[in-house]
């Protein structure tokens, strides 16, 4: 449920930009498995564009809310989920406001798209590609690795895109920088396959 009209704020992955947001409270949590499946929303709210969602959301029009509340209400009546009533009996303090200052190294746009045209969008590490996990919303995402650690890096440098940098997908990125310097992509290709032979 809603809890507040929607604001403007600092992009959560750029701080030059500004994005939308709003404020939410949840009722319940599900396994992914136990979504509400897209057929029963067209037919419950056939004036929402259920196929072609945005990430900033779109508007449920009004004669369709009443339906759309009881067909959820009855989805989740019968399935098992922890309410946030519910929990640990353990609280945690998190949420409080504190500045910090870190270093921003500028990346070329045309360099991610350089090495991704040449590599594509699948995870060197793991093979993983997004849009075949994801679907339409997958298209297009990666991250992308610099192979020379950049925040090792004394002062800006050239990078080639294809010998300088790897596409990969966010898991393997953040392993990859478990080590310092950074390991290198075939490093944790080995470390992969290892563990799969272990399973």
């Amino acid at each position: 449920m809603f809890t507040s009209a929607i604001y403007p704020a600092e992009h959560w992955a750029d701080s030059s930009r500004e994005a939308r947001y709003a404020d939410v409270e949840w009722d319940c949590l599900l396994d992914p498995a136990d979504r509400l499946p897209v057929e029963q929303l067209i037919t419950v709210a056939p004036g929402v564009p259920w196929n072609r969602l945005q990430g900033s959301g779109v508007s449920v029009p009004t004669g369709d809310l009443t339906a759309l509340e009881e067909r959820w209400s009855g989805h989740v009546g019968h399935l098992p989920y922890v309410s946030p009533e519910e929990g640990s009996g353990e609280l945690f303090s998190e949420g409080r406001r504190t500045r910090v200052v870190v270093n921003r190294y500028e990346r070329d746009r045309n360099a991610r798209a350089a090495c991704l045209d040449h590599y594509g969008f699948r995870c060197q590490a793991c093979d993983l590609d997004f849009s075949e996990m994801y679907g339409e919303i997958g298209e297009g995402f990666i991250h992308v690795h610099h192979v020379n650690d950049i925040a090792l890096a004394e002062t800006e440098y050239m990078v080639d895109p294809i010998a300088d940098l790897r596409p990969v997908c966010p898991n393997c990125h953040a392993m990859l920088h478990k080590a310092s310097p950074a390991m290198t992509v075939q490093q944790l290709k080995k470390h992969l396959a290892k563990e799969a032979r272990r399973v």
